[in-house]
């Protein structure tokens, strides 16, 4: 297939939209050669848990991805958003170190949130819980874009896991709901243009004034975005 092509079915036309506005100095489209299915196989077996089918059929296409765009402003070219979704070598999960029995400093556990909210029916996640979190992006250091399984309540093994969903993991550590699944996870970061910071408009504390500036520029339907009630 065409590359141009490629990347304009990939990216659901996003190029083409960057182009049309006068402002946007240039796009960079980072993509890697397509994932094996033993690669994929290989992962699973690893971690113990199966990739759902759209984040299989995104690997199968490019092994991880980064968009970035650059505006114009009084004669500068300067960074603007970026999409990115981390490669499957990448894709690894976190959770709370362990301490020694003898420490007095209070771990996450220790102060992980009781809560027991649930969102488009998708019980908030915990760590103590034991689900399975794995980082599909860092989002330039504001948090972390998480694909999470939970663990049924019923089961005391790892084999036993919910279908997974995508949260948002800020740096207070704590989770909110995104979307339940990879593509559509996808499709909002494209429609937020990955302008930095557009995940908190998903938390009750809401993005920077930059954020909604940029937003307000470029994809204003965007700020009318509610969170989700639990």
């Amino acid at each position: 297939m065409d590359r141009t092509l490629f990347i304009d079915n990939l990216t659901l036309g996003i190029v083409k939209y960057f182009e049309k506005l006068p402002c946007v100095k240039s796009t960079v489209i980072s993509e890697k050669a397509h994932v094996q299915e033993a690669a994929l196989t290989a992962w699973e077996q690893k971690n113990g848990c199966t990739l759902p089918q759209d984040l299989k059929n995104f690997y199968l296409a490019t092994d991880g991805l980064q968009i970035k765009w650059f505006w114009k402003q009084r004669g500068e070219t300067l960074p603007c958003g970026v999409i990115e979704i981390a490669r499957l070598s990448h894709l690894k999960s976190i959770g709370p170190k362990r301490q020694s029995a003898n420490s007095e400093l209070p771990s996450l556990l220790d102060i992980e949130s009781d809560s027991d909210d649930v969102y488009d029916g998708h019980s908030k996640p915990k760590f103590r819980d034991g689900c399975k979190i794995f980082v599909i992006d860092h989002c330039q250091g504001i948090g972390k874009v998480c694909l999470i399984y939970p663990k049924r309540r019923d089961s005391s093994g790892d084999g036993n896991l919910q279908q997974p969903s995508i949260w948002f993991l800020d740096r207070a550590l704590d989770f909110h709901y995104l979307t339940s699944d990879f593509a559509s996870y996808y499709r909002l970061a494209l429609a937020h243009l990955g302008i930095p910071q557009w995940q908190l408009l998903f938390t009750p504390y809401g993005p920077p004034v930059k954020t909604r500036l940029l937003l307000n520029m470029f994809a204003p339907e965007r700020l009318v975005q509610k969170i989700p009630n639990p």
